[in-house]
């Protein structure tokens, strides 16, 4: 059954967030840090759906680096990736997982200025998928502590943003 529904969301997500629209190089991050080239050299040039498992997991925590629309573009490859790798077994929720909720779960959504830039050019059918993704979270987490936190983030920003999606 928990297959069957990652797989009905996975194609979900995939159906809202086209390939097209690739971000140029330059517009992959707002910086030029070294973590900001790293992640520039590993996305440009990819479409979402292209990159693999290691490159997703290498950058789950440099989500927040991506620019307005290397973020909107890449988001479904973390969102995909989340769901399959959602627990690191004997550590709990993936980092994937962790970084990507975050991205999305935010204590001061709506207001946050970085969100700000991304949550309105999301299309109805992309935050819907979202929603899902994130309802999904709720049902999946029932662990130790950490997951809690995270399922807890997750619950509070569908009811104070996600539920209007």
């Amino acid at each position: 059954m928990a297959d069957e529904h990652e797989g009905s969301l996975k194609r979900s997500i995939r159906e809202a967030f086209g390939v097209d629209q690739l971000p140029p190089q330059g517009d992959i991050t707002a910086n030029d840090c070294s973590f900001c080239t790293h992640l520039t050299n590993s996305f440009a040039g990819r479409r979402w759906e292209q990159l693999d498992a290691a490159a997703i997991d290498q950058h789950s925590g440099d989500i927040a680096l991506l620019s307005v629309e290397a973020f909107l573009y890449y988001l479904p490859a973390f969102l995909c990736r989340a769901l399959d790798y959602p627990i690191s077994e004997g550590i709990g929720s993936s980092q994937v997982l962790d970084f990507t909720v975050q991205s999305l779960c935010d204590e001061d959504l709506p207001s946050d200025s970085w969100w700000a830039e991304r949550a309105p050019k999301l299309a109805p059918v992309q935050k819907a998928a979202v929603k899902r993704f994130l309802q999904w979270v709720v049902l999946r987490l029932r662990g130790d502590d950490d997951e809690e936190e995270l399922r807890t983030s997750a619950e509070k920003a569908l009811s104070k943003y996600w539920s209007t999606a």
